[in-house]
């Protein structure tokens, strides 16, 4: 796969015909902010938060990749920066989380300046009641996502700028925090089936064209038309 779960993680640039490689010296994310949980929560301000008391609780995991020099990542090469588990599990006491923070950090080789980006996600948890049929997925109850009762959803969303452009060797890169991903796909939110944990992985990409003034390709920019062209349908037939 183009983005595997690395044990290890180099940053490495074509900026000319000979490449430099600028090792990453850290990666880590740590959990804050979190609502709920009755007094149950604990690990805050580590890469694991739990909740719930008894044999089993419920929780979130960041697992960061670890940095050691790898096969060079040129600039438009897509890499995981760390795996986020959901672990949905029962709890006999307590009540669950509502919301949680993950505050995630990089820090590059000295030579590239900055070296340090920071990017935060919101994390927002709903624990349903697994009784429920229909389930609040809008699917029945022990089918699916729900066949151990209802699934648990897990949405999250970017809370703040990473500072994403550094140069190094005279040139100026952009690294991009992509979001996550599960099985290639992106979203902002999952399912989470009972007595189960769920992973995504965080993506980035390196690239030497500022993101914010990349043109859309021909294919995108047409696909944006016949939308637009959609819309504006259903607004006479509205009108009719």
């Amino acid at each position: 796969m183009i983005r595997p779960l690395l044990a290890s993680l180099s940053l490495a640039f074509a900026a000319t015909a000979a490449q430099a490689q600028v090792p990453v010296l850290g990666i880590a994310g740590t959990w804050s902010n979190v609502v709920g949980g009755a007094g149950t929560v604990n690990g805050i301000g580590t890469n694991v938060v739990n909740w719930g008391t008894g044999a089993t609780q419920s929780g979130y995991t960041f697992l960061a990749s670890t940095p050691v020099a790898i096969s060079p990542l040129v600039a438009g090469t897509q890499f995981s920066l760390g795996k986020f588990t959901h672990r949905n599990f029962p709890i006999a006491g307590g009540t669950s989380i509502t919301a949680a923070r993950l505050n995630f950090s990089l820090t590059l080789d000295p030579a590239a300046a900055p070296n340090v980006f920071n990017q935060s996600f919101e994390f927002d948890h709903f624990e349903t009641v697994n009784s429920d049929n229909p389930c609040a997925d809008g699917g029945a109850n022990f089918v699916g996502v729900n066949i151990n009762g209802c699934a648990d959803r897990v949405r999250y969303s970017f809370l703040g700028g990473i500072a994403n452009s550094f140069t190094f060797g005279g040139t100026t890169y952009f690294l991009e925090v992509l979001g996550f991903e599960r099985g290639g796909q992106a979203f902002t939110e999952f399912w989470t089936a009972e007595t189960v944990a769920n992973d995504a992985e965080l993506i980035g990409r390196l690239t030497t064209e500022d993101p914010s003034t990349v043109v859309p390709e021909p294919a995108s920019v047409a696909l944006l038309g016949a939308g637009l062209v959609g819309l504006a349908g259903i607004a006479r037939r509205r009108r009719a």
